[in-house]
């Protein structure tokens, strides 16, 4: 699973703290494209990245009862994810799959727009409608990518990629 174009953030950045903060936009993103595979296959299903002391994974696990060793309080505001994930998971069926990745594509559109909504509605345009420019640009900003194969021999491949763009 691949959220992308990273390039478009970097390139964007004029100063250091705004790589920073789309770095951390990204990692949340990120975060918000795992949570759906955990909560249904648990932390241990990823291959990339490990989810150990990953701040924003402790946080989902304390919130579900789970203790957990604490990062530094420094290292918690890192945006310590990649914009991708491996996760191996076990079910026979593709549509299963199918289904689980559209949940986490879905899940990243959604913060996408909440996200660009909130900032629009805080700024000094607070008082205008939000235009439908800005849903078309921030369904345009973004995509997400994945692929999943069998690992059975003589098994149904589920997809070569799948695609969200809204």
């Amino acid at each position: 699973f691949s959220i992308g174009p990273v390039q478009t953030f970097i390139q964007q950045a004029r100063k250091t703290k705004d790589l920073y903060h789309g770095s951390a936009l990204l990692s949340h993103l990120a975060w918000t494209a795992i949570r759906p595979v955990a909560e249904e296959h648990g932390p241990d299903a990823f291959v990339f990245p490990n989810l150990h002391a990953q701040p924003l994974a402790d946080g989902w696990l304390e919130s579900e009862g789970h203790s957990v060793l604490r990062s530094q309080s420094d290292q918690q505001r890192l945006p310590t994810l990649p914009n991708r994930f491996f996760a191996i998971v076990d079910t026979g069926d593709p549509a299963a799959i199918r289904a689980l990745m559209r949940r986490s594509q879905e899940a990243v559109a959604d913060e996408w727009e909440r996200i660009g909504r909130g900032v629009f509605e805080t700024s000094a345009l607070a008082s205008v409608d939000v235009p439908p420019a800005l849903t078309d640009h921030l369904s345009d900003a973004l995509s997400t990518y994945w692929a999943a194969v069998a690992l059975q021999p003589g098994s149904e491949p589920v997809t070569a990629n799948g695609t969200l763009r809204r």
